[in-house]
């Protein structure tokens, strides 16, 4: 096969499948902190519960008196829930696709390396700058097929949004879809 056909098939194959990564990240991280909280008294009553089951037992009285506890724990459940439902309500999709080899190189070579930064110097560039100006190029919110890109105004208001986490998983996927998988690709047909 010469390499014009080689470009052609792999265009068509491109276009078929381009590669990306769906990432679902939620913008509302102050979630995380209200349930941690209703998590933490949620616990505190099962131990207040407990106690009044064992003094129960000490004494040999027929029933515990749990029922105002139950109600306390009831409640919290219901509060747990609603903050469940909301977070499921800040959940965004977000369609990241592989930038085209030259945009990358020229996207790292503007992303220079953070002196004290360990995860910067193994992957050669910044990796904070970098994957905000990869998401805001190559990324979109997906809803089903639907793919919208966000505006600049749009990212700037959602970066202070995302927690370390999320932000995490961005810098993850932004790796994985332009360099790491065609390094392991490349390396597992040289080997087979």
């Amino acid at each position: 096969m010469s390499i014009s056909e080689k470009i052609a098939a792999a265009k068509a194959q491109q276009e078929k499948t381009p590669s990306h990564k769906d990432l679902v990240l939620s913008l509302d991280s102050s979630l995380v902190e209200e349930r941690n909280r209703l998590l933490s008294e949620r616990e505190s009553l099962k131990g207040e519960r407990e106690a009044r089951i064992s003094i129960a037992a000490g004494t040999l009285a027929l029933a515990p008196d749990t029922d105002g506890v139950d109600k306390k724990i009831a409640a919290v459940d219901r509060k747990l829930a609603k903050v469940d439902e909301a977070d499921r309500e800040s959940l965004v999709t977000f369609r990241l696709y592989r930038a085209p080899g030259d945009e990358w190189f020229d996207m790292k070579a503007t992303h220079p390396v953070r002196v004290n930064s360990a995860i910067d110097r193994g992957v050669g560039y910044n990796t904070s700058t970098l994957t905000k100006e990869a998401a805001q190029r190559f990324a979109f919110v997906a809803d089903g097929d639907t793919e919208t890109q966000p505006t600049e105004d749009e990212w700037a208001d959602m970066w202070p949004l995302l927690a370390g986490g999320e932000f995490e998983q961005l810098v993850d996927a932004v790796y994985v879809l332009n360099v790491a998988d065609s390094r392991e690709r490349v390396e597992r047909l040289k080997n087979s």
